[in-house]
């Protein structure tokens, strides 16, 4: 083995020792009670002195310079010097494994204040190692497994997409949360519907009703490349719904908050932990979100089908959307008094007449309205 800075090689000065008392590694062997192999991989330094072997080999050499102590010793500060250089070259290998995946998601997570800003590169290692709360960031998508076995999409960058979620993940942790009542958030629908209208004082209004009723509401700035307006998955007994604001449109928002809850309320928590909500950046009108889960399995489809029906209905009730589709009046004023009869602010329902080609997104820019985070 390599000479490890300046620490003495305890096989090193072994061997030493050996040459002093004219002894070879076999009779070392059959005097200490040890294998002649064994004996080997301690000069090689694959095998430790323990303790008990240090003892025997005072004994044998009878020196003061090769004490159980000493041994006791050099065998200690080789393998303490030994565990800084592993670790040292599992750095390196982690700073590539940072470059390649998970570059951009550091500068998103310093843009937020999240992970403090550094131009050292074993620093960044560090610090993203902390963030994520793993010895490798090769464990990131070992830990969110579940979540992550759908993302195929070769725009989606998933370091930073892992990021985000981790971001969520520790705002919801520091909360502290009743257990989960369906029934609770079931009769608050009403009432969050109420704060569609209300742009300006939603977010605190919202996050609490949330928390009463035992869900983690996070609300984490868009990071680039991710393609997600929000995730559902569930953290122990309770449900975290995360968001942001990628497209800021308040149709989108509510769409998406509704359909995440439609997870929370109509899906176990197994699914709910798979459910990620993506939009094609081409895509930038539409409020229906492309979610990965679809991709693989029947049953995740459906699911999605019914996170969005629930959400549609939800904002519309199917019978009010259709009776008024078929007034074909869909002025400013038609738009206005139909969402004043819902009680949900006017750019859902041009949002939806758009969606569904009643009306261009052009020509409804000045009815939708954008949101924006009080911490943004």
């Amino acid at each position: 083995m390599k000479n490890i800075s300046k620490t003495i090689i305890p096989g090193q000065k072994l061997l030493e020792a050996l040459e002093k008392k004219k002894m070879n590694q076999k009779e070392l062997a059959q005097r200490i009670g040890l294998t002649e192999k064994y004996v080997s991989h301690i000069i090689n330094g694959t095998a430790s002195i323990t303790p008990d072997t240090a003892i025997k080999l005072e004994v044998i050499f009878n020196d003061e310079e090769y004490s159980a102590k000493e041994w006791n010793r050099l065998e200690r500060e080789f393998r303490s010097e030994l565990a800084n250089k592993n670790y040292v070259e599992q750095l390196q290998k982690e700073e590539d494994i940072f470059l390649n995946k998970y570059k951009d998601c550091y500068e998103e997570l310093v843009k937020i204040k999240a992970i403090q800003k550094t131009n050292n590169p074993q620093d960044k290692v560090l610090n993203l190692l902390n963030f994520f709360g793993v010895s490798s960031l090769t464990y990131v998508s070992k830990v969110k497994e579940a979540v992550f076995r759908s993302v195929k999409n070769p725009k989606i960058d998933k370091g930073a997409l892992e990021g985000w979620l981790r971001v969520g993940e520790k705002e919801a942790l520091k909360m502290n949360l009743p257990a989960y009542n369906k029934q609770k958030i079931k009769n608050n629908i009403s009432k969050i519907k109420c704060m569609t209208r209300s742009p300006e004082d939603f977010e605190d209004k919202l996050k609490t009703i949330c928390k009463e009723c035992g869900i983690a509401l996070v609300f984490t700035p868009y990071f680039k490349k991710t393609y997600i307006n929000g995730a559902t998955r569930w953290l122990g007994d309770n449900p975290l719904i995360q968001l942001n604001l990628r497209l800021n449109y308040s149709d989108t928002f509510w769409f998406t908050f509704f359909h995440e809850l439609g997870h929370v309320l109509l899906h176990s928590k197994k699914i709910g932990k798979n459910d990620f909500n993506l939009k094609n950046e081409e895509d930038n009108n539409d409020f229906l979100e492309y979610t990965l889960p679809a991709e693989t399995d029947t049953e995740s489809r459906q699911q999605e089908a019914d996170a969005n029906f629930f959400a549609s209905k939800t904002l519309i009730p199917p019978k009010e959307e259709t009776r008024f589709k078929e007034s074909g009046d869909f002025s400013d004023d038609a738009l206005s008094s139909f969402a004043y009869y819902l009680g949900i602010d006017i750019g859902i329902v041009a949002g939806r007449l758009a969606y569904d080609g009643y009306l261009k997104y052009s020509d409804i820019a000045h009815l939708r309205t954008k949101l924006k985070f009080s911490d943004s």
